[in-house]
């Protein structure tokens, strides 16, 4: 089971330190400085926002998953992590109205509520993904993540290219 995981897991890894590279190669040619620096912050503001809310959410749904699985109730268990998803996304408009009120230029505010629409749909993806994980569907949930990463890096290029 051990070298099934790291065997499974490796095509994920690998794409995510693929993408980290190429990441930092395009984006500082097609940004300048000071859009780099906005995207850093935005980028920034996302995880934390995503980290602050909703990882504890995500962390339950593969904690629990095996007692839910035993007792044959996976479907309840599903139906209060994703009941609870559905209330902390309430945590987001007021995220975006502090980065609207906060003083900073208009082009930093632009990348911050860019990443604050980032985190309801990443945080989704990322219930679904450990629900695989704790489930043992390895294969599942390295499908998931090398999706998220090359979409999130594919969206994030264009985005670029078209200023």
């Amino acid at each position: 089971m051990f070298w099934r995981g790291v065997v499974g897991y490796l095509p994920a890894n690998l794409v995510q330190g693929v993408v980290g590279l190429l990441t930092i190669v395009t984006f500082t040619r097609l940004l300048t400085p000071a859009q780099f620096g906005a995207y850093a912050i935005g980028f920034s503001v996302m995880s934390l926002v995503h980290t602050a809310v909703f990882v504890w959410n995500e962390a339950a749904m593969a904690r629990f998953w095996a007692g839910a699985a035993e007792r044959g109730d996976q479907g309840d268990h599903s139906a209060a992590i994703y009941r609870a998803w559905g209330l902390l996304l309430l945590a987001l408009p007021h995220a975006a109205a502090v980065a609207w009120l906060w003083p900073m230029s208009a082009d930093l505010r632009h990348a911050v509520l860019e990443g604050l629409l980032a985190v309801a749909p990443r945080s989704f993806v990322k219930l679904a993904q450990e629900r695989r994980r704790a489930a043992g569907e390895v294969r599942g949930a390295v499908m998931l993540d090398m999706g998220q990463t090359l979409g999130g890096f594919a969206l994030g290029a264009l985005l670029a290219l078209l200023g």
